[in-house]
């Protein structure tokens, strides 16, 4: 009889979720996959996963959405002084849940992004 141990569906689980970010990206930043090639973005999923943790995200979609943010604004994007607002939400541990301040870091980066595009036009 075959027996999958824990740590063995551990490193399966991390590795499907680090496939599906992978080809997420591959969907909505080609351009950005293609300049990192496979093994880059790999890196950046892994990295992204490990930095997204240390602000309390462990969800898949939230995971997902903290390494959108950095394929849009850069790697370590919430310490850019000009996004300061980002590192404010990160590093607020209030009682919401991390998929609230999830959502409210994305709606900041929504309006964030207006605000570029109506000071271009």
């Amino acid at each position: 009889m075959l027996r999958i141990r824990k740590a063995q569906m551990k490193a399966l689980e991390k590795e499907q979720l680090e496939v599906q970010i992978r080809a997420h990206l591959a969907e909505c930043f080609p351009q950005h996959c293609e300049a990192l090639g496979p093994a880059g973005t790999r890196e950046a999923v892994r990295y992204g996963i490990e930095r997204a943790r240390t602000y309390g995200f462990e969800a898949e979609s939230d995971l997902c959405q903290y390494i959108d943010l950095m394929f849009l604004f850069g790697q370590d994007f919430e310490e850019a002084p000009e996004l300061a607002w980002a590192g404010e939400i990160l590093k607020d541990r209030s009682p919401e849940s991390p998929g609230d301040r999830m959502r409210r870091l994305f709606e900041a980066a929504v309006r964030h992004l207006r605000q570029l595009d109506e000071a271009a036009e």
